[in-house]
């Protein structure tokens, strides 16, 4: 396979490292960084080690190992621990979870040239961990967005960048031609939390009737030519009840979530490969791991403020395709009068109809700025992001002092249990499994607690942090991936109101007040969470 004449340079920007040295390469989503890693670690000689986001990802990264070398590649995820290998791939969470011996016994094979670590722009307390541990000669870091705040505490430089403007003026990628759609809902009081919207109270916001006939009316004046679109969207029942007003208005959509198990899911997204449905909705989903190139419009129906998210979502349709010229987007503006809204003018400068060419075309023919003024308007801006990044880290801080703030903002059916001075938040997946989150020593611990056959059960430590939001973001990615966890995740389902309890289930309870089926469940997942983890905190 041979590469473009970019990768080709950050290929040779690798090689030019100084040993010990930790670098990041940022080449836009599209733009083929994992082609980029696997070429470098085919060709060395040493030992590499690439460290991966999900296991969703981990088998198209040893695809694309195969490209450049029939050797066998180890895996490292969930049971596999394939650790003797020339060239290794493991998740991340396989790597740096507490009580975990698979890194030592990695280097106990040989000492590693390279260490790859994808998508670095999240989970930077576990990459310090895996780097500080393996101590490679060379660290990469690749993202399409790195933008995450202290990442430069982590890394040492950019020493490649390639971004979507660029791969656009190459031909690499195709320009988004962006479309401002403006609602009349209004997002004052609508709170912040780690300078982007409250997820919980933006979808009960913005998951109302009249703003999702709005979106499927854009839509159709402007899109209906489109080949495959998907929309993105705040809580899964926005998803769900934005799909039904596509399906009203005649137009073949569907939604992915999960709701579905993985046979449900992969028959959708065939589907939607193969245009019989035409528009798809999600809320998180579709942001990594689905590369389907036949996608030539997003619809952002969820606002936010978060530049490397907006940038993630519309990567999804970037890519070539035969018959598709740009990718159009959809931005379903709200009123906001307090926060500055991410969208395309925000993001590249794009004016509302324009593609990259046009907006560079445009840009030649305005009259250049005063220098002086620029520079005065640059230097407030970076005072404005100084404050702004200041009041973030404040409110981490904040979010931090109370385990109890993981309900407050999430969209799933967190509860609680104390054991001894230590309190537990608890997220039950389905009828055997439940995540737990514990406070210990000023740090956050998670674990997954399956259940076995009567009494028995296994209790696997999932990861450490010292960011309960960081946590709790990836509790919630992983229980929404368990199949059929929405029931259980959903707190509006109708059956956890069901009161038709039998005398048998309340006398089970020994006296505690319950008053619904869901009650009961929490009771005996909280007298589970107790004996599963008094001898562990």
């Amino acid at each position: 396979m041979e590469l473009r004449d970019y990768q080709i340079e950050a290929l040779n920007k690798i090689k030019e490292m100084n040993k010990g040295s930790k670098n990041i390469i940022e080449i836009a989503t599209g733009g083929g960084k994992t082609i980029v890693f696997s070429k470098l670690v085919a060709e060395n000689q040493g030992r590499s080690l690439i460290i991966i986001d999900q296991e969703e990802l981990l088998q198209q990264t040893i695809k694309k190992l195969s490209y450049f070398t029939d050797e066998k590649i180890g895996r490292v995820k969930g049971t596999l621990d394939e650790v003797g290998e020339r060239i290794t791939c493991a998740t991340r969470q396989s790597m740096s979870y507490p009580g975990s011996d698979r890194m030592e016994r990695i280097l106990s094979n040989g000492e590693i040239d390279y260490l790859i670590i994808d998508e670095c722009h999240i989970a930077l307390e576990q990459q310090k961990k895996i780097i500080e541990k393996i101590g490679a000669k060379y660290v990469c870091g690749f993202s399409a967005t790195p933008f995450t705040n202290g990442i430069e505490k982590v890394y040492d430089n950019i020493i490649y960048k390639e971004d979507i403007l660029k791969l656009v003026k190459q031909g690499y990628l195709v320009s988004p031609r962006c479309l401002v759609c403006e609602s009349n809902v209004s997002l004052d009081g609508v709170s912040m939390t780690l300078g982007d919207f409250n997820q919980k109270e933006l979808s009960e916001r913005i998951d109302i009737e009249d703003r999702n006939k709005f979106i499927v009316k854009k839509w159709v004046e402007y899109a209906s030519d489109r080949m495959a679109t998907i929309v993105f969207c705040s809580s899964i029942d926005n998803a769900k009840n934005i799909r039904d007003e596509f399906k009203k208005a005649g137009i073949s959509c569907e939604s992915i979530d999960s709701d579905l198990d993985s046979k449900e899911r992969a028959d959708i997204l065939r589907r939607f490969e193969e245009g019989e449905i035409k528009v798809l909705c999600n809320v998180n989903i579709l942001i990594k791991g689905v590369d389907i190139t036949s996608v030539d419009c997003i619809v952002e129906a969820t606002p936010t403020r978060s530049l490397m998210k907006y940038i993630q979502q519309i990567g999804r349709s970037l890519r070539l395709h035969e018959g598709k010229k740009d990718a159009l987007i959809l931005d379903i503006t709200d009123n906001c009068k307090k926060h500055r809204l991410i969208n395309c003018n925000t993001a590249f400068g794009l004016k509302d109809g324009e593609d990259i060419l046009e907006m560079e075309e445009r840009i030649k023919k305005e009259a250049e700025i005063d220098k002086l003024d620029r520079l005065a308007k640059e230097e407030q801006e970076r005072i404005r992001k100084l404050k702004e990044e200041e009041l973030i880290m404040k409110e981490i801080e904040l979010f931090n002092e109370s385990i109890f703030n993981v309900r407050e903002n999430s969209i799933y059916d967190w509860y609680f249990n104390k054991i001894g001075n230590v309190d537990v938040a608890i997220l039950k997946a389905n009828k055997d499994i439940d995540f737990y989150i514990v406070s210990k020593d000023n740090n956050y611990i998670s674990y997954k607690r399956i259940q076995g056959e009567g009494y028995t059960y296994q209790l696997e430590t999932i990861s450490e942090s010292n960011s309960l939001k960081e946590l709790q973001e990836e509790i919630e990615d992983i229980a929404g991936k368990v199949e059929k966890s929405g029931a259980y995740l959903n707190p509006k389902c109708n059956w956890k109101k069901k009161d038709n309890l039998t005398q048998k289930q309340v006398q089970a309870c020994k006296g505690k007040k319950v008053k619904t089926i869901w009650d009961v469940l929490v009771y005996f997942s909280v007298k589970n969470s107790y004996f599963s983890l008094k001898d562990v905190i």
